[in-house]
């Protein structure tokens, strides 16, 4: 009975499986990812680390136990003497305040990047499940040249006499023939090394990458518009800053000295007498070489380096921030002038009808079939850059939203943004 559980269990796992692993386009796929993936449970665990760092920081001193026991002899009597003494460590100058609030400082800077993190993780591989999708269409098209190529060539090659246009044709046919079995080569192997990536972050052991045409368009508006909101890169520089301030508190902070203070209790034999004896202990450092100076000197300086290096990544960030929107705002005008992959497609599936009819030349089908795969190259590549361009800006400004809104927005089938 417990096998046909086993087995019944192992069958709806996979088939749950299979079921998950079937994305119907990049948004699924990107939803899925958000649900659960391996580098966002590691970005989990590092970040309960980062938070463990301000229970460190909670912790108080241990109590000092200090005992110490004599024996000998006085006068010809025996003696001895034992002495505890229990003190407790009070720490001056808002040490542990201070301690805490760099330890979540810290912290808070290590959630950020580990945050990022996990949108680049996201994006990235969202990016590559498309480049997948866009690498499956680019190889049917070299596919279709080079069969286009070979069927030319045998029937060139049953003829036993050509003219000279006819060998110059048959020559270069086989050179772009041999040229796309390369360009072939390079992008299936590009396909099945983002494959075994896709494999590993999705745990499907094989999917079919669907290609969608994102909405980059509808986002160019969003973009002119960005709140005022800071929680990328930006706010990250900000922590950083207000980090190095609580340094140089927890430095002044040691410029106090703790005290250690508590009961002492010592007791004496002397022959046949016994004598108990009980007061108050109390420690601490006499600050007659320093009060910590070097440390706040240092502290300072970290802190005043920290405000020009953070000053000039901000700046810089802003600067990379408006030049990266220019550069959406261009790509997705030249995109949406581009010709939709369906009309790509009617125009190439007739061009392909003449040269069957003997109508087109030669050379002029090469020249379209390469026209044809430098033109879904080109397309792919300025939606790849746009996608790239997007996930810098919501580094740098944290507006994850527009990521979300874009992968939530229907995407178009194979049609213009």
């Amino acid at each position: 009975m417990f096998i046909f559980l086993l087995v019944i269990s192992l069958i709806s796992e996979l088939a749950y499986s299979q079921i998950n692993c079937n994305f119907k386009n990049i948004n699924e796929f990107y939803s899925s990812l958000n649900s659960g993936n391996p580098i966002q449970e590691q970005i989990k665990k590092r970040v309960s680390e980062a938070e463990s760092n301000i229970e460190i920081a909670k912790q108080r001193p241990n109590p000092v136990i200090d005992a110490e026991y004599l024996k000998g002899k006085q006068f010809g009597s025996d003696t001895s003497n034992l002495q505890v003494i229990a003190q407790h460590i009070y720490e001056f100058g808002s040490k542990r305040k201070l301690r805490i609030e760099k330890a979540q400082l810290a912290a808070a800077v290590q959630k950020r990047l580990l945050s990022l993190k996990g949108v680049e993780t996201t994006v990235g591989y969202a990016l590559k499940y498309q480049r997948v999708a866009q690498l499956t269409i680019l190889i049917d098209a070299v596919e279709e040249a080079i069969s286009t190529f070979e069927k030319v060539i045998g029937k060139l090659n049953s003829r036993t006499g050509l003219t000279p246009e006819e060998r110059v044709s048959l020559l270069t046919l086989k050179l772009a023939s041999s040229d796309y079995k390369a360009r072939l080569n390079d992008l299936e192997n590009e396909k099945t090394l983002l494959e075994g990536e896709l494999t590993f972050i999705s745990g499907c052991e094989s999917f079919n990458p669907r290609y969608t045409s994102l909405p980059y368009a509808q986002l160019v508006s969003p973009l002119k518009n960005l709140s005022t909101t800071e929680n990328g890169l930006v706010h990250v520089e900000h922590l950083k800053v207000k980090q190095t301030e609580a340094e140089l508190g927890v430095q002044k902070s040691l410029g106090y000295s703790d005290i250690a203070i508590g009961p002492v209790i010592e007791y004496q034999t002397q022959g046949t007498q016994n004598f108990t004896s009980a007061g108050v202990a109390v420690t601490f450092d006499l600050p007659l070489f320093h009060t910590n100076d070097a440390g706040k000197l240092n502290a300072a300086q970290k802190m005043a380096a920290q405000k020009v290096e953070s000053y000039n990544t901000i700046r810089n960030l802003n600067l990379k921030k408006s030049m990266l929107i220019r550069k959406y705002v261009r790509s997705v005008q030249v995109l949406s002038e581009m010709t939709s992959l369906d009309s790509l497609t009617k125009q190439h599936t007739e061009i392909e009808r003449l040269f069957a009819r003997g109508i087109i030349s030669i050379p002029m089908t090469i020249e379209s079939h390469r026209q044809h795969i430098d033109f879904l190259q080109s397309r792919f590549e300025t939606e790849n850059d746009l996608l790239v361009s997007l996930e810098e800006i919501v580094f740098i400004r944290g507006e994850t939203q527009l990521l979300e809104g874009l992968f939530k927005i229907t995407p178009t089938n194979q049609g213009k943004i």
